[in-house]
């Protein structure tokens, strides 16, 4: 078994306008270049990653199991997805240097499986926007680094409890920021 893969990079174009679902594989789009993305509607079990581009992903709902970079200003902007399902991996959401975005503002719901666990990373000024999000009942890991690093929380209220088999770990350094002003208790978890 071995799964897609998709790059573009200095100007490049991948075509792929008819193509409304990606599954088992990686998408990268690097600086210049491009692919036709706005057509995606699904892109599960997968790897998305903007390395100084801005791929249009105005059409996307569902990220299910699916890990997410950006690097060098890249944004990622996901703002049609509402829910999100991670029940066989590990997933990574990186957002990495000045002007990178993961923008999941509109997200309100994430599922983790009971072993697994999501890492929210924010690093060099990049930037992780889950401001909806009202619930993550299992193991999140969040670890802000670096002046102008944020990862917006503030949909969280209340009690955040990890019912799942790792604890919840937030961990920030150097002028970093973790905002999550409605969570007034934490339970089995790192801080």
């Amino acid at each position: 078994y071995s799964p897609f893969r998709l790059e573009a990079e200095g100007g490049a174009s991948i075509n792929i306008p008819n193509v409304t679902q990606l599954e088992y594989g990686e998408l990268r789009v690097n600086n210049a270049a491009t692919i036709t993305t706005a057509q995606l509607t699904l892109v599960t079990n997968a790897i998305l990653t903007a390395d100084a581009a801005t791929p249009n992903f105005g059409r996307l709902t569902n990220i299910d199991n699916s890990s997410l970079y950006t690097y060098n200003g890249g944004i990622l902007r996901l703002t049609n997805v509402y829910r999100v399902s991670i029940t066989n991996e590990n997933q990574t959401w990186h957002a990495e240097d000045a002007g990178g975005l993961i923008d999941l503002s509109s997200l309100t719901n994430l599922w983790l499986g009971y072993y697994q666990a999501l890492t929210v990373q924010a690093f060099a000024g990049g930037k992780v926007d889950l401001q909806r999000l009202a619930n993550a009942p299992a193991s999140v890991n969040v670890d802000a680094r670096n002046t102008g690093s944020q990862v917006n929380l503030n949909g969280l209220k209340g009690r955040w409890k990890s019912a799942a088999y790792s604890p919840i770990r937030l961990e920030t350094e150097t002028g970093a920021s973790i905002s999550m002003p409605n969570v007034t208790q934490l339970e089995y978890a790192e801080l």
